[in-house]
């Protein structure tokens, strides 16, 4: 039995949500839990996620129509934009040329559907270099509407590993042949 998670807030906090067409079941999680539940993502089905990852996540939100309402200090300073420099902005302002657009038509589908995004994603810093990062991205609800998004990454440091993952990933989507 497939079970779809999702979350929203209640209270001001935010609430876990698990259903299929038999099972509901609701509990409420901590922020602390949810950011946890971004480890649980592509690398942990074809890699090691404590070899891949930075040791901070990378928080953001954003609006409906993915203006970042907020940044954490480590997505800050990662991507070498201030606060300031990216409130208000479209999250793209960070979206790295060389990733497909397609990618990004499947991560809104998938979001705007109440449904999780995982993908490992390149992302363009304010100098014009380049980071991996592994995300999971999930809308977040209120009264059963989706008000928000919330992306949780972890910076994957090695280029090659972070590669190959991206390789894996296209793979799984199909969208690339496995070599021979």
């Amino acid at each position: 039995m497939k079970l779809r998670r999702s979350f929203f807030l209640n209270n001001s906090k935010v609430v876990e949500r698990f259903t299929n067409y038999d099972f509901y079941h609701r509990k409420e999680v901590t922020i602390a839990t949810a950011c946890a539940i971004f480890k649980v993502n592509l690398i942990d089905d074809i890699g090691s996620t404590a070899q891949a990852n930075g040791p901070s996540v990378i928080i953001s939100e954003t609006d409906l129509r993915g203006n970042i309402v907020y940044a954490n200090e480590s997505f800050c300073n990662l991507s070498g934009y201030s606060m300031e420099e990216l409130i208000g902005k479209p999250h793209n302002i960070i979206r790295h040329p060389s990733m497909p657009k397609d990618l990004f038509k499947l991560m809104w589908t998938t979001i705007q559907g109440g449904e999780v995004f995982r993908a490992v994603i390149k992302n363009r810093m304010k100098s014009g270099d380049h980071y991996w990062v592994n995300a999971t991205i999930m809308p977040v609800f209120q009264g059963g509407e989706i008000i928000r998004y919330i992306g949780g990454r972890h910076h994957i440091k090695d280029d090659l590993l972070a590669e190959d993952l991206y390789r894996k990933q296209l793979i799984k989507l199909g969208w690339m042949l496995p070599k021979p």
